[in-house]
């Protein structure tokens, strides 16, 4: 019997990136995430590409197991679905460490959509834009629900590593492309 493996990629097609430096095409059509960051002091755009590893939480896996067993209906998530940004990633267990505002920074979580899923895949179907962001060290991200606190929320049910980690600026932006963010089950 397999193992069920799920993982999260974020993908896009090829496309022409300017960094600080120079012009390069991206000639991978597999997993990618685009990451903006507005260099306010030098009135430039970067772009960097990089792709997360991520994982259920163990409560989401819980969930899914008792639902596809038929043990226990599996509990609706709470709209809308929010995107945490982490400095320090988290486990299965315990969230990572997220963002923090500092000298005026307006970081905030960001509402995600999807479109159908389709062929064992779902994608992001709304852009995350992160404005003014505080000096960080960008590691991965949390997907929460909007269950609330009362209720024992927000729950966290996604979480991943990037494969590159992402420096910004304070008043930086930080955006991910419609489409660029997608999770799959195998």
């Amino acid at each position: 019997m397999g193992a069920l493996s799920v993982v999260l990629t974020l993908s896009a097609p090829p496309r022409k990136v300017l960094t600080r430096h120079s012009y390069w095409t991206s000639s991978s059509t597999g997993p990618l995430i685009t990451w903006r960051s507005c260099l306010n002091s030098e009135s430039q755009l970067w772009t960097q590409e990089v792709s997360p590893i991520a994982n259920l939480t163990v409560t989401e896996s819980n969930n899914l197991l008792a639902a596809s067993s038929g043990q226990a209906a599996y509990p609706a998530v709470v709209s809308p679905v929010l995107v945490a940004l982490v400095t320090v990633m988290g486990t299965a267990t315990a969230a990572g460490t997220e963002v923090v505002n500092t000298g005026g920074s307006q970081y905030a979580r960001q509402q995600i959509t999807f479109a159908v899923p389709s062929g064992g895949v779902i994608a992001s179907s709304n852009a995350l834009t992160y404005v003014n962001m505080p000096a960080a060290t960008i590691v991965g991200v949390d997907e929460f629900d909007s269950t609330p606190a009362g209720s024992g929320g927000p729950v966290r049910r996604w979480f991943g590593a990037l494969s590159t980690i992402k420096t910004v600026n304070a008043g930086d932006s930080f955006s991910v492309s419609i489409g660029s963010y997608s999770k799959s089950m195998s």
